[in-house]
C-alpha cells in the first residue's frame, strides 16, 4: 500500500497556478533524503526498520564531514589562495596574461558598468574572503556534530562574498564574467557563446533581478532556509519525534516511489509528497514550518519561480538544453512538463488551502517585497 495518503489539499496545487519554490531547498532535502534511502534500503529490509532506521537513513554530520575534508590539506590551500590573490588583487601597470587571472578578465572586471570602485576588484574580494575565513571554516567543520553545525560553520564565508562582494556588484556581474571567458584558457573549457546566449535571455535576466533582493536582504542561508533543512535532518537522524523530526514523511516517499510508474503517476506522486510535507494535522508543527520554510525570506526567493518566470524558462527552452548538457538520455521534454507542478507544491497555501496558517505571511511579506 502507498506510504503516503492521499490528500484533498493537493488539489489545490492543480486548481491555481501561482508562484513557487524555494526549489533549491525543500526539494534539495527531498532528494537527498530519497538517494540516501535508497542506498541504505540495499542494505537493510525497508520494511523491517527498527530503531535504528533514522540513523542508517541520513549519515552522520560527522561522516559527511570526513569525506569533505579527507585529503584536505589546509597549508596547501592557504599557499595556492596566496598566489592567486597575489595575482588577482595587484594592479599591475601593464595587463598581461598569468594562470590565474587573464589578461581579458584583468579589461573585462575594470570595465564594470556598475559605475562602483570596488567592482573592479570583485575577483580580489571574493578570493580574499576565501582565504580570510578558510582557518575558521576548517575549524569549524571538524568539530561539527550536527548539520546545523556544518550549515553554521559556512556563514562568514558565504555572508562577505554574497553580501560583501557579490551583491554590491550584482547588476553586471554576467557580463563581467563574459568577458572573462574571452580569455584562451577559459574559452576552451567554456562554451562562450552558449553562456552569453543564456545569460542575456530575458528569462534569466529577470531571473537574476528578482533573485537579488532576497539573496542580497536575508542572504543565501536564510533564503533558502538552510538552518531549517539542517535542523530537519538532525532531528529526523535523531528520530526524537519533534516537529521537524521527519522520519515517517521520508518512510511514505520512499514506498511511493517505488510502486510509481510512468509520468501521470509521477503526478500523484509530486502532489502525495507535497500533501505529506505540509499538511501536518499538529497546529504546533504547522507552525513550525511556517516560521522554518515560509518565512518572508523564503517567500522572497519563492517569488523568483514566479509563473511569469517559469513561463519564460520553459519558452525559452533553456531548462532542455541545460538538462541535456548535464545528463543524457533523459526525457526533458516530460522534465519540462512536470518542472511547474514540482515548483508550485513547495507553496504550501496552494497544498493545504484549508490551512489558514500558511497564508499568514503572504500578505506582509509580499507587501515589504513590493516596496
Amino acid at each position: 500500500s502507498s506510504g503516503i495518503k492521499q490528500s484533498t489539499g493537493s488539489s489545490g496545487i492543480n486548481a491555481e497556478y501561482g508562484g513557487a519554490g524555494h526549489f533549491f531547498s525543500i526539494m534539495l532535502f527531498v532528494v537527498l533524503s530519497l538517494a540516501l534511502v535508497v542506498g541504505s534500503s540495499c542494505q537493510t529490509s525497508y520494511y523491517n526498520y527498527g530503531t535504528d532506521y533514522p540513523m542508517e537513513m541520513i549519515p552522520s554530520a560527522q561522516s559527511v564531514v570526513s569525506g569533505m575534508l579527507e585529503g584536505f590539506d589546509l597549508d596547501s590551500m592557504k599557499y595556492g589562495l596566496d598566489m592567486i590573490s597575489g595575482e588577482i588583487c595587484n594592479k599591475p601597470s601593464k595587463c598581461s596574461q598569468n594562470m590565474f587571472y587573464p589578461c581579458e578578465c584583468a579589461k573585462s572586471f575594470n570595465k564594470f558598468d556598475s559605475g562602483k570602485e570596488e567592482c573592479k576588484m570583485l575577483p580580489c574580494t571574493i578570493i580574499t574572503a576565501v582565504r580570510d575565513n578558510i582557518d575558521y571554516l576548517y575549524e569549524d567543520l571538524s568539530n561539527a556534530e550536527t548539520y546545523e553545525d556544518i550549515v553554521f560553520a559556512m556563514r562568514n564565508i558565504l555572508n562577505d562574498i554574497i553580501e560583501g562582494g557579490i551583491c554590491p556588484c550584482a547588476k553586471d556581474l554576467f557580463k563581467a564574467i563574459g568577458g572573462c571567458m574571452k580569455a584562451p584558457i577559459l574559452s576552451e573549457m567554456v562554451d562562450v557563446r552558449a553562456y552569453n546566449k543564456i545569460m542575456k535571455s530575458p528569462p534569466v535576466k529577470k531571473i537574476w533581478r528578482d533573485l537579488q533582493r532576497p539573496m542580497c536582504d536575508c542572504g543565501l542561508i536564510d533564503m533558502t532556509a538552510m538552518y531549517g533543512i539542517a535542523r530537519m535532518m538532525d532531528q529526523t537522524r535523531a528520530a526524537n519525534g519533534t516537529c521537524l523530526d521527519k522520519t515517517d514523511f521520508i518512510t511514505g516517499v520512499m514506498a511511493d516511489a517505488m510502486e510509481m510508474e510512468g509520468p501521470s503517476a509521477f503526478r500523484d506522486f509530486v502532489d502525495n509528497v507535497a500533501s505529506a510535507f505540509w499538511c501536518v494535522d499538529e497546529e504546533e508543527c504547522r507552525e513550525v514550518m511556517n516560521e522554518e520554510f515560509n518565512n518572508c525570506c523564503t517567500r522572497g526567493f519563492l517569488k523568483v519561480f514566479s509563473k511569469k518566470n517559469v513561463r519564460g524558462v520553459m519558452k525559452s527552452g533553456m531548462l532542455r538544453g541545460m538538462l541535456e548538457y548535464v545528463v543524457e538520455d533523459v526525457d526533458t521534454r516530460m522534465i519540462e512538463k512536470m518542472f511547474g507542478q514540482v515548483i508550485m507544491s513547495l507553496k504550501p497555501e496552494l497544498v493545504c488551502p484549508e490551512d489558514g496558517i500558511y497564508g499568514e505571511y503572504i500578505s506582509e511579506c509580499d507587501e515589504n517585497m513590493e516596496m
